[in-house]
């Protein structure tokens, strides 16, 4: 039996990430009575989207952590040489950890995921706050003798998740591609053979999570076809047009193609999701945040990696792109171009009690 997909029924490929090698471990946890989510998923606004972020810190302190990037960080941009603003305010760079820091240590593993890089692909931010929103409410509520629950509780105890739903808080706030100007692309903005790099807040923020964690897996969003994509995705890693083999290619497809098959099939057989590396599936770019993550932790600066001092927001430090001490960057980073439109219609989204029903093709539960 196969599942239909529509476009922007997606949530259960994230959580396919994480439940790749369970060990079903039973620490005592505090039961509470939670509504079962009902309705169909819909786009929520900027203010939205922070009310909800916050929200989900205030009940769930426990395993729900948020920090706004530029409080936390405030050396990396000077507002009172240029703004930037969503709506009246600066806008808000908010990072989320989801995990049970009472039953981790330092080495518990660190995963990524981004929502969106690029303002008007908006599946991406509102599929993670929505993972968020439902792992957190299972976590608590879910019966613990079903395997979901289990799955759950294992994943947000023994793994260190952050999740930065809108990336690049100025585009979804106005809906558009860039950060603040057209030649502000912050998937062009990583210094990846791109000397001008680090000009937007959104590759800044990125770049200052990497340095302080080990990220083994990462997930980035976008939106505009639908492919499963890896490294390499960059002008220098091609042979005759086509993408040549990363270091840990077999690894990188294993973890793929997990992902692919939770992800589900259309009706007429294929996967939902094509796969294959970024250069072949979609184009290779220069200074991209995929390769970037990958890379920069292993190979030669100053190229492909090299160093800038952009002057935008007041400037940002050269020694802030200087990795030769940071060999840390080098997550196996996906990107996942969700739905054939940037915003697909609000209508083919799915619901919310369909998150955990039963998909017989697979023979395990997610979202149809």
């Amino acid at each position: 039996m196969l599942v239909q997909r529509k476009r922007g029924a997606f949530a259960w490929l994230m959580l396919s990430v994480f439940l790749l090698a369970l060990h079903i471990i039973r620490p005592c946890y505090a039961q509470r009575v939670e509504e079962e989510p009902s309705g169909p998923y819909k786009f929520l606004k900027y203010v939205q989207m922070v009310n909800r972020i916050s929200e989900l810190a205030e009940r769930y302190p426990d395993i729900v952590e948020v920090f706004d990037a530029l409080e936390a960080w405030p050396e990396i941009a000077d507002f009172s040489k240029e703004d930037l603003l969503c709506g009246k305010e600066t806008c808000k760079f908010l990072v989320m950890r989801l995990g049970n820091r009472a039953l981790q240590a330092d080495t518990t593993p660190e995963v990524f995921f981004s929502g969106e890089l690029h303002g008007n692909e908006r599946t991406g931010p509102n599929a993670l706050i929505e993972m968020v929103t439902e792992l957190a409410r299972k976590y608590y509520s879910g019966r613990p003798e079903e395997e979901d629950t289990k799955e759950v509780r294992w994943l947000i105890d023994r793994r260190s998740t952050y999740i930065i739903p809108m990336t690049n808080p100025y585009g979804y706030y106005h809906s558009v591609r860039f950060e603040k100007f057209r030649q502000r692309d912050a998937n062009r903005d990583f210094p990846y053979q791109q000397k001008g790099c680090m000009v937007t807040i959104t590759a800044r923020v990125v770049n200052e999570l990497y340095r302080r964690h080990l990220f083994q897996l990462s997930v980035t969003f976008h939106g505009g076809v639908r492919v499963l994509s890896y490294a390499w995705g960059s002008n220098n890693h091609k042979a005759a047009g086509k993408s040549t083999n990363a270091p840990d290619l077999a690894a990188v497809v294993d973890v793929a193609s997990l992902m692919r098959e939770s992800a589900g099939r259309t009706t007429e057989g294929d996967f939902w999701y094509p796969m294959g590396t970024m250069t072949d599936t979609v184009y290779a770019v220069d200074g991209g945040m995929e390769d970037w993550s990958y890379g920069a932790g292993f190979e030669d600066q100053p190229d492909p990696i090299n160093q800038c001092e952009p002057t935008t927001y007041g400037g940002y430090p050269r020694e802030r792109t200087d990795y030769s001490k940071f060999k840390n960057i080098r997550s196996l980073t996906y990107l996942v171009e969700m739905s054939d439109l940037h915003t697909p219609k609000v209508e083919t989204l799915g619901n919310k009690e369909d998150m955990w029903t039963q998909r017989p093709d697979l023979g395990r539960k997610g979202c149809s």
